[in-house]
């Protein structure tokens, strides 16, 4: 037992020996970290993050730019829908014949890949979405007041040809392009006429299903006084893609399969103004951001006799009107006006215009 004590406690000695002999060979200074290079290192990476955070601003502003362009998310109460003409068919109990409550647009691209400046090449202005909106309006008829969702799901993609700089720069042109690949449908599985007879649509439960494939190109500017405005020129298809993803036949001569799509938009940015005081320093908000948006859609196809009215309504147009009253709040007002075809999925064939005050939610103020 002693001697294995003994070897033990040489071992020990031995190896301590060694090492201390080891760090004896290195050059001094050369496995240690002194407080001077301490803060050399402190020093590079605040270099490097300012160098990152400068290299990212275009970036930043043009992902900001892709998202100034997406669906606007909405609730509005008591929305006001008026025919413009005498329905052969009046609505139904479930179906709107004593008003509604509510609509609300739940829409949102989420992001599955956005470009930054280390990204590879093509990759830096790309962004790449998967889109989920979901379009709900609740009647204040006895039974049935929630009506079919619209339900919009897909892929999204936008690329910016213009070069990067532009973005920051006022009085330059930015101009990106739109793709998307989208299911909408309704959920329901029921006859898609009401009574199974051609002429009338079955807006409570009747089976609205279709795919659509379409591509924008839209073009922006903004200005000294940070405006913002853009205009957006597009082309959409409707396809069958099969299995679940159908496209339902009532559409033939119809609904119409394809579509000119025409946007404009005017935003209005906030400032800010940073107020020096005794105690510190505040800041002071000196413009809220207002907007202006107008989607107008035109159905191309020139067979439509299957349309139940005499005027076939090609023309439909949305136009909104935000304002965001708050900076510290992501919820201001919308004012949403409609004319044309009801886009509540199978509600097509009713031609309405529609007037309604209600929040809007914008998370990229």
């Amino acid at each position: 037992m002693k001697t294995s004590l003994k070897l033990f406690v040489s071992i020990c000695v031995l190896s301590n020996g060694i090492a201390m002999s080891a760090m004896a060979q290195v050059p001094e200074g050369k496995n240690k970290v002194g407080p001077t290079e301490t803060l050399r290192d402190k020093a590079d990476q605040e270099v490097m993050r300012r160098r990152a955070d400068t290299l990212s601003i275009p970036y930043n502003e043009l992902h900001k730019l892709y998202r100034d362009h997406d669906p606007i998310l909405y609730i509005s109460i008591l929305p006001q829908f008026n025919p413009l003409k005498g329905r052969q068919s009046p609505l139904q109990d479930g179906e709107g014949k004593d008003g509604y409550w509510a609509e609300g647009n739940i829409a949102h691209r989420i992001s599955l890949y956005r470009g930054k400046y280390y990204s590879p090449g093509f990759l830096k202005k790309l962004r790449a979405t998967f889109d989920a909106g979901f379009m709900i309006r609740m009647t204040r008829d006895n039974s049935s007041p929630l009506l079919p969702t619209s339900d919009n799901v897909g892929l999204g993609f936008d690329y910016l040809v213009t070069p990067i700089a532009n973005v920051v720069q006022p009085n330059t042109k930015n101009l990106w392009v739109k793709l998307q690949v989208h299911h909408y449908s309704n959920g329901q599985a029921g006859s898609f006429f009401l009574n199974n007879t051609p002429g009338r649509n079955n807006y409570k439960n009747g089976d609205f299903s279709t795919n659509y494939f379409r591509v924008v190109f839209n073009g922006l500017t903004r200005t000294l006084n940070d405006h913002l405005l853009s205009a957006g020129l597009g082309y959409q298809r409707e396809i069958n893609i099969g299995g679940p993803l159908t496209l339902s036949d009532e559409f033939k001569d119809a609904y119409g399969l394809n579509r000119l799509l025409l946007n404009l938009q005017w935003i209005r940015a906030s400032q800010f103004r940073l107020l020096q005081k005794e105690k510190g320093s505040t800041i002071k908000t000196t413009r809220t951001q207002m907007s202006f948006r107008t989607e107008l859609t035109y159905i191309m196809d020139q067979n439509l006799s299957r349309y139940p009215l005499a005027q076939k309504y090609r023309l439909g147009g949305h136009a909104y009107f935000t304002w965001m009253p708050w900076v510290t709040s992501d919820v201001g007002f919308v004012t949403h006006a409609f004319l044309g075809r009801d886009y509540l999925n199978i509600r097509y064939d009713d031609a309405v215009f529609s007037w309604q005050f209600g929040l809007v939610m914008n998370f990229n103020k």
